[in-house]
């Protein structure tokens, strides 16, 4: 357990925050993991970083992480000054759907 809290440390230092538009290239090579907002950005990131298969795979059959949707998209692009929180675990770019404020 310690070493889980050591690596979400870490990784909390790694998060970024920056408009769509510079996730736009990630997810154009498919490497964008989108959260729901009620998942917790660091947790994701340390169950992926552990490749804790059995509990990404429930949050995807719960739909609270996934790839972007067309529409969600489209929404993105639109409010071109929304920042979101991301997390680079290679070789996938975990994204926030929460944005932060501006």
């Amino acid at each position: 357990m310690k070493k889980n809290a050591e690596l979400a440390k870490k990784l909390g230092s790694d998060i970024q925050v920056s408009p769509w538009s510079v996730l736009e290239e990630y997810n154009e090579r498919g490497a964008v993991i989108l959260l729901d907002s009620s998942l917790e950005l660091i947790e994701a990131a340390v169950c992926i970083a552990l490749d804790d298969s059995e509990q990404i795979e429930k949050w995807m059959a719960e739909n609270l992480m996934g790839r972007p949707l067309n529409k969600d998209i489209n929404i993105f692009k639109s409010e071109n000054k929304t920042q979101y929180n991301f997390i680079i675990i290679r070789p996938y770019v975990l994204v926030h759907k929460r944005p932060l404020p501006t």
